[in-house]
């Protein structure tokens, strides 16, 4: 009995379960061993494993919250944009299973731009996102933020330049190149844009032998831009032997 008796406090042990013998002392010979017996069953390894894989966790944001400009884009007139002035807090606290922390891309403030025309402050919820932009179950503490937006109503239209990284095949080259549209119209703070004179995309052209098009080639804006008429656009290039 007495060395049956070590080898299951040592397993006790093992997992932080020494409690669960805390009155054995206290029993007679028959209830002893029936608590022997079913400590004996138990699998503690599967045990800790569920345990483990459903325990909560705490983990701070390491990147600020990032604002999204548009809550519902239709809801906000085409020829005005929001920017975030200021933010009473950029930094969360987030509590969820591991698993779910895991998938955490991006923490956003929603904003509710609705007949929004003029500057306005607004207590936004804030959410966590996986990297395809679906909700992640989480609890986020504080469950909501101050914002100051401004909005705006200046546009420009500038050129779409891309540029081309990579290396086509060996022996071949590139002629010419068309996009599906050569401008766009950005939008933001008259001081902010005003001297932005084009947009760039990047379109990889590494191990192209002929004639292709790609498409869905994001533009690349900066923070000063508030708004982008389109976000993408097709490129199609005429690549031939030298």
């Amino acid at each position: 009995m007495d060395a049956r008796l070590e080898e299951i406090k040592a397993i006790l042990k093992k997992y932080g379960q020494e409690h669960l013998l805390n009155h054995y002392d206290k029993l007679d010979d028959v209830h002893k061993q029936k608590l022997l017996e079913e400590i004996e069953n138990i699998d503690f390894e599967l045990v800790d494993s569920l345990y483990r894989s459903t325990e909560k966790k705490e983990k701070s944001t390491k990147d600020e919250i990032t604002p999204i400009d548009y809550l519902d884009k239709y809801k906000l007139n085409e020829k005005y944009s929001v920017s975030v002035d200021t933010i009473s807090t950029k930094r969360v606290t987030i509590t969820a299973t591991q698993n779910n922390l895991d998938k955490i891309d991006k923490v956003q403030a929603l904003i509710d731009v609705e007949g929004k025309t003029k500057a306005f402050q607004q207590a936004c919820e804030i959410k966590a996102f996986d990297a395809d932009g679906n909700e992640v179950q989480c609890t986020i503490a504080p469950e909501k933020v101050n914002v100051s937006c401004h909005v705006d109503s200046y546009s420009k239209e500038v050129p779409v330049k891309p540029e081309f990284v990579g290396q086509l095949q060996e022996g071949y080259q590139m002629t010419n190149y068309k996009l599906s549209s050569s401008t766009v119209t950005i939008y933001g703070k008259r001081t902010d844009i005003s001297d932005i004179n084009y947009i760039t995309c990047q379109v990889d052209i590494s191990n192209l032998s002929g004639s292709t098009t790609l498409s869905g080639i994001a533009l690349q804006g900066n923070d000063k831009i508030n708004k982008i008429s389109q976000n993408t656009i097709d490129v199609t290039m005429f690549i031939e032997k030298k």
